[in-house]
């Protein structure tokens, strides 16, 4: 028998499917097609910082939520430094079975509350779409300084459009970069950080089987901090009047 009964036994046919079909190529998606690696994953952990804590460098917080009711809900807040381009890792959220829309805007709200980012992107796909369109949660979170932006996939690496060169590749190449930082200074965040890091190492695009949800709601985040970067660096570049 399997431990944990039922349960052990679906989680571990569960990995069962991951190794084989991101091993074996039964799907589109291989070592190949590695989107995260290893190395610049693990680089990016640092034992200076722990969830839940904004860091100082930090210009501005971006939430992203990959909102579910019956699957995982996640929520990433991700924090941008704008004079380097770093990102860091300030919280993440992962959880089943939230069961309403109006839970899934209760933990969003929290999460305004306690970061108070510049935006929050939520994905907007089929029914998700009651969440960013119900205009009392919309003005809650205006409330809190912040904006709600919605994002939605239409293709396997999370681009809105075919010629986007903005996706999922964008973040492995930020990690790449060194460019992320991981917070990995007590117990509690290694454990979070290292489900985060395990996710993204299984991430392969078009690929069944896989849970997505933390890589999703990073890139929503990520969307907004790099369009905020962008205006950003724009703005420095215009030359300065001459009294």
């Amino acid at each position: 028998g399997y431990p944990g009964g039922y349960e052990g036994r679906r989680k571990t046919k569960d990995r069962v499917k991951r190794f084989w079909f991101s091993s074996y190529m039964q799907e589109e998606g291989s070592f190949e097609e590695m989107v995260f690696k290893p190395e610049p994953l693990a680089e990016a952990k640092d034992s200076d910082y722990v969830l839940g804590e904004v860091p100082s460098q930090c210009d501005a917080v971006f939430l992203g939520c990959d909102p579910a009711i019956t699957q995982f809900c996640s929520i990433v807040a991700w924090g941008l430094d704008t004079r380097s381009g770093t990102r860091y890792l300030i919280d993440v959220f992962n959880e089943r079975g939230l069961r309403t829309f109006s839970n899934v805007q209760a933990k969003i709200l929290n999460y305004v509350q306690r970061y108070g980012p510049r935006t929050v992107a939520i994905e907007m796909n089929n029914v998700q779409g009651s969440i960013s369109n119900d205009p009392d949660f919309v003005k809650q979170v205006r409330g809190y300084g912040a904006r709600v932006q919605t994002y939605q996939t239409r293709t396997q690496m999370g681009a809105r459009a075919e010629t986007d060169d903005f996706d999922i590749s964008s973040i492995g190449a930020l990690f790449d970069s060194g460019l992320v930082v991981l917070p990995y200074g007590n117990r509690a965040s290694q454990e979070k950080v290292d489900a985060y890091i395990a996710q993204l190492l299984e991430w392969r695009p078009g690929v069944k089987y896989l849970t997505r949800d933390m890589v999703m709601a990073t890139l929503f985040a990520e969307s907004q901090a790099r369009e905020f970067l962008l205006r950003y660096s724009a703005q420095e570049r215009k030359p300065r009047r001459q009294d």
